[in-house]
């Protein structure tokens, strides 16, 4: 049996991200330099890869809807996710997610969908007898998700 996990790239762009930004100020710089922020993401990929046993991993990503749209909770629920200050990102974020996007197998949710909907989706699709889906994330609210599940905070 294969295994692959499904990992919650939103999550690892902020966690490895403000872990850069806190070790550049731990250093007394104003910022660490990309290579190592980096680094860091491709040792966390690692370790759950070797956590969970997976020969194969997706990194999941939310991206804007490709029509131009508002994501599916924004249409449902307007107020979701307001108390958040969007400008509130760690300094390489955006580099983050291009080294996701351009160096691992990864998904970007551009159907108004987010990453963790798809992280969802795919155990649900691809478990078989043949193929053992490990969903990686720190997000308590994919515990509901039936299937293997692994926090790498725990």
């Amino acid at each position: 049996m294969k295994t692959v996990a499904a990992i919650d790239g939103d999550i690892l762009c902020y966690e490895c991200g403000f872990a850069s930004d806190a070790a550049a100020k731990a250093n007394g710089m104003s910022r660490e330099p990309l290579g190592f922020c980096l680094a860091g993401v491709r040792k966390k990929i690692d370790a759950i890869l070797r956590n969970t046993g997976a020969e194969d991993y997706v990194v999941f990503l939310t991206g804007k809807p490709a029509t131009g749209g508002l994501p599916m909770r924004e249409v449902l629920f307007p107020d979701y996710k307001k108390n958040r200050d969007a400008s509130h990102k760690p300094q390489w974020y955006s580099e983050i997610r291009s080294y996701l996007t351009t160096k691992h197998p990864s998904h970007v949710c551009t159907d108004g969908l987010e990453a963790d909907d798809w992280l969802g989706i795919y155990s649900w699709k691809h478990s078989t007898s043949d193929n053992k889906v490990v969903i990686a994330s720190k997000d308590k609210d994919l515990d509901m998700i039936a299937g293997y599940h692994y926090n790498w905070s725990k």
